[in-house]
This record gives structure tokens, sequence and C-alpha cells, in this order.
């Protein structure tokens, strides 16, 4: 499958744990994501935020 890229908003952000719920803006299933993914950032993930994203559908 070729990556496509999608825009979501962060629902859930869980920053103790390092890991949250992305729902992509075009619909379908809530993706899961773990601050590895962030690289060279200045902060946190925030619910609320919106997300840039690579999926595999």
């Amino acid at each position: 499958m070729k990556p496509s890229r999608h825009k979501g908003q962060l629902r859930v952000w869980k920053d103790d744990r390092g890991f949250g719920f992305i729902k992509p803006e075009d619909g379908g299933q809530e993706v899961f994501l773990h601050i590895t993914a962030f690289k060279d950032v200045n902060r946190r993930p925030q619910v609320g935020d919106v997300i840039s994203l690579l999926l595999r559908r």
C-alpha cells in the first residue's frame, strides 16, 4: 500500500504515557499516535492540535 497524507485532530493525549489518538478529518477510525512519531518539535502534543500524518490504508 502506498502511504497517503491526511490531517486529523488529536482527540486523546495521555502525556504521562506518551500516546494518544487522532480522528482523521476525512472520517474513519481513530489512529494511534506515539510520542516517538514527533521529531524536532518544540512542545508536547495537546488535545485539539491538528496533525498531518501519513496513513497506509
